[in-house]
């Protein structure tokens, strides 16, 4: 126990190692199920919790440095996201096609393409607004998004079910499958109904 105590002393997770651990946990869940991933939260105490923590950041060692490559990717021990300059370069790393999209409903300031091991992802930026965009392989829901919301709404569109899920008249996270790749959009913010239909029907007219 004192030696426990004397290196819990020495512990100090920066924002650098809490955004590494966040990476990786969001890459390595983005391919699982919600259903699956809510049915054993309730088993994990925080003892647990913090034991897994203590593993991945493992602050008895140094660091890895997490170095920019010439290609964009990033690289440590916990985690590998590479990022491009468009959504074309993004298609051919991750080896299908991502679409870029042209009805974000607000004025996006910066756009950013990653690839999180072989997941293709697209962050919008704008003033006051954020979304994202998820492609992968397989049919299993892809955001990383854990949340409970408020409401849930299932619709078709092309003859694919989509759901909705939001709260205060608004969409918050979307996803769906055409049997080959998985698809979503997250907003934090929440956007209109309407506005989310419109980036789901063109991501089905890109895909």
């Amino acid at each position: 126990m004192a030696k426990y105590n004397e290196v819990m002393e020495h512990v100090a997770v920066t924002e650098e190692m809490e955004s590494r651990v966040l990476s990786n946990v969001e890459a390595q869940l983005a391919g699982k199920s919600r259903k699956s991933f809510r049915k054993w939260i309730p088993a994990i105490g925080l003892v647990a919790a913090a034991a897994i923590l203590m593993f991945i950041i493992q602050p008895w060692k140094k660091a890895p440095a997490v170095t920019p490559s010439e290609s964009g990717m990033l690289t440590s021990g916990i985690f590998r996201d590479e990022t491009y300059a468009s959504a074309r370069e993004l298609g051919r790393a991750v080896g299908f096609r991502v679409p870029d999209f042209t009805e974000v409903p607000f004025t996006v300031t910066s756009t950013e393409f990653h690839n999180i091991a072989g997941i293709a992802r697209i962050k919008y930026e704008g003033e006051n607004n954020h979304l994202t965009f998820t492609k992968s392989q397989g049919t299993d829901e892809n955001s990383g998004v854990y949340d409970i919301f408020e409401t849930a709404k299932e619709t078709m569109v092309e003859g694919v079910k989509v759901t909705m899920e939001g709260s205060r008249n608004k969409v918050m996270l979307t996803y769906w499958t055409d049997g080959t790749y998985a698809y979503s959009f997250n907003s934090p913010e929440g956007i209109s109904e309407e506005a989310m239909l419109q980036l789901v029907n063109e991501a089905m007219l890109k895909r």
